[in-house]
C-alpha cells in the first residue's frame, strides 16, 4: 500500500473531503462536550425531547437556543421550556451550529371557527411589533390603534383561516383583527402568522369564561353596528 492509498483510506474514514472531514471531526467534538455546559437544558420542540443550551435574550421573555449539530428548527415551531410555551421567531440553517430565538407565549388564542369546529393555539401578544434587528422608527411605518397589539401565532391552515374583522378575547378584552400579514415570518410554507388588531365592543355573545369571542355576524356576511363601522357590533368604544 503506498502513502497515497493510506491517505485515501483515512480520509473515507472521516470524510469525503477534506472540509467534509472537517465538519465530521467538529461535530464530534460539539457534541462531545454538549452536555457539559452549565445552560445545557432539554426541551421540547413540538412535542420531540431535544438537547439544547439556552441564555437570556434581550429580555426574560426572550431567550437564544443552540441545539446539536444537525438538529431541526424551523420558524413557528413550538417550543416547551421551564415550564413556559415558546414560538420560534428566527433560527439559523446552519447544520453544525443550530441556533434559535423564541419568544415565551402569554396566551392562548381561542376560537370557533366558521365551520363550527374549535381551535386554539398558543399566542405572543404584544403592544409593539417584533424587529429582528435594531432598525430605528421609520416615517413610513403603519403605526397601531390606541390600544391595539400586535399577535405572533403559528401560521398553518387553521390560523390562515383568520380574517379581518374577526374578534378575539385577549386577556380581559375584546379584539378585532384589522391587518394581516402572512409573508413577514414565513419561510417554505412554515412560520408565524402577524396580525394587527384594535379593541371591540362586548357583544352579549362573547364568552369570558371559556375566552371565545361571539363571530357569529361576520361568518354571517353581516356588518353588525351602527357607530362604529363594520364588525364591530354597535355602541361606542369605552
Amino acid at each position: 500500500m503506498t502513502y497515497f492509498d493510506d491517505y485515501i483510506n483515512r480520509m473515507n474514514a472521516t470524510g469525503t473531503s477534506i472540509s467534509d472531514a472537517y465538519r465530521k471531526s467538529t461535530v464530534e467534538k460539539v457534541n462531545s462536550s454538549f452536555a457539559d455546559s452549565t445552560s445545557f437544558r432539554i426541551i421540547k420542540i413540538n412535542g420531540v425531547d431535544t438537547d439544547s443550551r439556552v441564555t437570556d435574550g434581550a429580555d426574560s421573555k426572550v431567550k437564544d437556543v443552540l441545539l446539536r449539530p444537525d438538529t431541526t428548527v424551523n420558524l413557528g415551531d413550538h417550543i416547551e421550556f421551564n415550564n413556559e410555551k415558546w414560538l420560534v421567531f428566527d433560527c439559523s440553517e446552519k447544520d453544525v451550529f443550530p441556533k434559535a430565538s423564541i419568544q415565551s407565549c402569554n396566551e392562548m388564542l381561542r376560537w370557533v371557527k366558521k365551520d363550527g369546529t374549535y381551535a386554539e393555539y398558543d399566542a405572543v401578544v404584544r403592544a409593539s411589533r417584533y424587529i429582528k434587528y435594531a432598525v430605528g422608527y421609520n416615517r413610513f411605518d403603519v403605526n397601531l390603534l390606541e390600544g391595539g397589539m400586535f399577535v405572533y401565532v403559528v401560521i398553518n391552515d387553521d390560523t390562515r383561516s383568520i380574517s379581518p374583522l374577526q374578534r378575539f378575547i385577549i386577556g380581559s378584552s375584546v379584539y378585532e383583527v384589522t391587518g394581516i400579514d402572512d409573508m413577514s415570518f414565513t419561510k417554505n410554507g412554515l412560520g408565524l402568522l402577524q396580525f394587527t388588531t384594535r379593541l371591540s365592543t362586548v357583544k352579549v355573545g362573547d364568552d369570558f369564561s371559556t375566552k371565545i369571542a361571539d363571530n357569529s355576524e361576520l361568518y354571517l356576511g353581516e356588518t353588525g353596528g351602527t357607530n362604529n363601522g363594520p364588525g364591530t357590533g354597535g355602541g361606542d368604544l369605552w
